[in-house]
């Protein structure tokens, strides 16, 4: 059984190797705190759009990605080297792919070569402003907030209870 401990741990390393590789961010040095120092309500999350992937397996749920517009337009620009004002079908694929590399990587580092802990689905884009997104009653849910140099930004995984 994965500890939601280890769950973190795992979003953190992926979300760091994505940055370093891909994206022109750097995680604050909160990140390496245990447990991570934030004090949030859910009010403060900045949602403006959420990617999400639906998870199967030996553990199942979603993982999802909640982005305050701005930063969601830069990390689409700078993923497909461009720049964006306003969402459009390239920032939905792109921030679908941020969403898809975080799922795979927390798959890849939680599974064994035998077994694969989980199975991923495509990427689903959600925006706007009045929404509200609803998972069931008896869930598991770790949300991580990412505190980069570009804004903070949160990861969400939601979980059946076992």
């Amino acid at each position: 059984m994965i500890t939601h401990e280890q769950f973190i741990d795992t979003i953190v390393a992926t979300c760091a190797e994505i940055f370093e590789m891909m994206l022109p961010m750097t995680m604050s040095n909160k990140m390496s705190q245990r447990p991570l120092p934030f004090d949030y309500k859910l009010k403060d999350i900045q949602d403006d759009m959420i990617a999400s992937i639906g998870l199967t397996g030996e553990y199942n749920g979603t993982i999802s990605l909640y982005l305050p517009l701005p930063l969601a337009l830069d990390m689409a620009g700078w993923l497909m080297e461009a720049s964006y004002a306003e969402l459009s079908s390239e920032v939905y694929e792109a921030v679908g792919e941020i969403i898809n590399m975080i799922a795979g990587g927390l798959k890849n580092r939680l599974s064994s070569n035998e077994h694969d802990i989980f199975d991923v689905s495509i990427p689903i884009m959600i925006s706007g402003k009045d929404k509200q997104v609803y998972h069931g009653k008896n869930k598991e849910y770790i949300l991580v907030p990412i505190d980069t140099d570009k804004g903070l930004f949160f990861i969400s995984l939601v979980l059946d209870k076992q």
